[in-house]
């Protein structure tokens, strides 16, 4: 690989602008991962469906950030005459002077801390979820009658009482 520094390109400055814009949107889906946990414990489903929509947006935007990422890295691969599989971001910052290779480099450890981090909430949030709708499927399952236990038969007459500590409906209508 040809590791000669080259200066600063726009090309590089445009990568740590969208670096910048990537780690802001992160930060801003481990916030809403964090308020849709809130949501979770307290059982508001108004709450987690306007997370959800937050959501829905922010991951198109970090999706676009992302495709722009790759057409400056790619811009940068044409540019350099290498693969555009050889660009990683520490291969670019051995191309560039030390202190934009040391931004570069930060910014890409930050991404990786704060991806990290969205995994980890992204799980948890989705195991606070499951426990809420197994407990939900629990109490349907407590208040649900059984199928043959009906209070009325097919033909309208009154069946016997479901089980001890059930309402007992003396006549119809």
């Amino acid at each position: 690989m040809h590791t000669t520094t080259v200066g600063t390109p726009p090309l590089i400055e445009t990568l740590i602008e969208v670096l910048a814009q990537e780690q802001g949107a992160l930060d801003k889906l481990h916030d809403l991962l964090e308020q849709e946990q809130k949501a979770v414990k307290a059982l508001s489903s108004q709450t987690m469906a306007e997370v959800t929509l937050q959501k829905l947006t922010l991951l198109e935007e970090i999706h676009s950030l992302e495709q722009k990422r790759t057409e400056v890295v790619e811009g940068l691969a044409a540019e350099w005459a290498v693969s555009r599989e050889e660009l990683t971001l520490r291969a670019i910052a051995g191309r560039i002077e030390a202190q934009e290779a040391g931004t570069l480099l930060r910014k890409r450890d930050q991404l990786n801390k704060t991806i990290t981090e969205v995994c980890d909430a992204g799980e948890f949030t989705g195991f606070l979820i499951a426990g809420a709708l197994d407990c939900f499927q629990q109490l349907l399952a407590a208040c649900r009658l059984p199928e043959q236990q009906t209070l009325y038969s097919a033909t309208g007459s009154l069946q016997p009482a479901l089980a001890s500590g059930q309402a007992f409906v003396g006549r119809r209508g």
